[in-house]
């Protein structure tokens, strides 16, 4: 399988929600770079992306780059209420037909909405 196969398919399975499938593309020692956190390590990266999930509607990828050892793909994450359309810019790294690295761009002022909202529970 293609890199770009491997992040395509990372992505689609966020769409569908499936968490055991996002799982499934990650390097045991993967980290994650992102403009609101950091994590190192497959069981805390998973553990962001369980509490991100439920603000996500769908994933649509715009576009997607090849490098060496490298995708960038760059997405639209609509996400519930009050955030709405987030445009993402997502760079993952491969090792092993897994991804091992991801750096994640966005605006993260929409979300500062959500977490402040009254009806947020934490």
């Amino acid at each position: 399988m293609s890199l770009l196969e491997i992040g395509g398919k990372y992505l689609d399975a966020w769409d569908r929600k499936d968490l055991k499938g996002i799982a499934g593309y990650l390097h045991p020692q993967v980290s994650f770079k992102g403009p609101m956190m950091t994590a190192k390590g497959k069981e805390k990266v998973v553990m962001i992306f369980e509490k991100t999930l439920p603000m996500l509607n769908s994933l649509k990828i715009k576009t997607k780059f090849l490098g060496d050892r490298q995708t960038i793909f760059t997405y639209d994450f609509n996400c519930i209420d009050p955030i709405g359309l987030c445009r993402c810019a997502e760079l993952m790294n491969y090792e092993d037909g897994q991804i091992i690295g991801i750096e994640l761009f966005f605006d993260a002022r929409p979300f500062e909405k959500y977490f402040h909202s009254p009806s947020e529970k934490t």
